[in-house]
């Protein structure tokens, strides 16, 4: 993982260059300390396009432009990286930069070319030789220092994928049926509607009535 800025080459992003100058054979000789062309979007003049789709100088990059990026992007996270320790002793043409991240003080050693740009939260551009970045890329930067935090944008381990929309609302349950309330008993001694009867009791009622009442009023003729 590289602390520097990782939303340019590295990455994809290839920069909108201006015509390169011909190249010198110091610029063509990366392992004495000088850039190839991996490095040429550190070049004042070359464009980066940010997360939002604006195109920016890289001399004009600002601390705004790397959180927005990480706000934006699905693909890239925003991490920041204190120096802890700069070693100029291993190699003439190389730096070791010792670097501690997140909240478990991680530490990582990063092996840069003595003039490699890298962007301070707050301040801009700096390098451990300002004087080289300026040679080389024609980018003014500032003398960098431990303590300083250098901003980047990584890849995410997971890209963020889409929330799913939230679930429906249950449907409301179906309101209680309401019956009439029963009717109260009548009081004693009060009325009392007759039974229900079918209408062929009541027809053989009749008919055994009329039949007795027939047989009744034979009797009293014959006497």
């Amino acid at each position: 993982m590289q602390m520097h800025m990782e939303f340019s080459y590295a990455y994809g992003c290839e920069p909108i260059r201006r015509p390169p100058p011909q190249p010198s054979s110091q610029q063509q000789v990366s392992n004495n300390g000088f850039p190839d062309d991996s490095d040429s979007c550190f070049r004042r003049g070359s464009y980066i396009e940010l997360a939002n789709g604006a195109m920016r100088r890289v001399e004009d990059i600002r601390t705004e432009d790397f959180i927005q990026s990480a706000l934006r992007s699905q693909l890239f996270d925003l991490r920041e990286a204190t120096v802890v320790r700069i070693d100029r002793g291993l190699s003439p043409s190389h730096v070791t930069i010792t670097f501690s991240y997140d909240t478990q003080h991680a530490r990582l050693d990063l092996e840069v070319l003595p003039g490699h740009p890298m962007f301070v939260y707050g301040q801009g551009w700096a390098s451990c030789n300002p004087q080289l970045s300026l040679q080389l890329y024609e980018l003014k930067c500032q003398q960098l220092q431990v303590g300083d935090i250098c901003l980047s944008l990584v890849p995410r381990e997971h890209p963020v994928a889409p929330r799913p929309p939230p679930p429906a609302p249950p449907c409301p349950p179906p309101p209680p049926v309401e019956y009439p309330p029963p009717m109260a008993s009548p009081p004693t001694g009060g009325y009392v509607p007759p039974p229900f009867k079918h209408p062929y009791q009541v027809y053989a009622q009749m008919a055994s009535f009329v039949a007795v009442y027939t047989q009744h009023m034979m009797e009293k003729l014959n006497h």
